[in-house]
């Protein structure tokens, strides 16, 4: 847990952050990897009163328009190896719910 608080953008408390630096001796990036591709396709696909919720489309187009260049590529085809449990998780934690379509293959 320690590790994927360390490696979020959104941290504002830059005490706490320096104090959870020094009581993890390993930090794994891969774990920030994995954090990446799941927050931004959250993102992407969420509205937010500054923009629209991309469609899954558009998002999944956009983590593999990014692979190798802002992401993991290892990392982006797990993500799209469990499509099925993201989308359950999507669907159950959205802002506003809607319908997903579940015949799209992005692989």
């Amino acid at each position: 847990m320690y590790q994927v608080l360390i490696v979020d953008d959104n941290a504002t408390n830059l005490t706490l952050f320096r104090h959870l630096l020094k009581k993890i001796d390993y930090l794994e990036p891969l774990y920030g990897r994995i954090v990446a591709v799941a927050d931004v396709f959250e993102v992407l696909t969420s509205p937010r009163p500054y923009k629209r919720a991309w469609t899954l489309e558009e998002a999944c187009q956009f983590l593999k328009d990014n692979s190798s260049s802002h992401f993991d590529p290892q990392c982006v085809n797990a993500f799209f190896n469990v499509w099925d449990d993201v989308l359950d998780i999507h669907s159950r934690y959205q802002d506003e719910p809607s319908e997903v379509d579940r015949t799209m293959v992005h692989h």
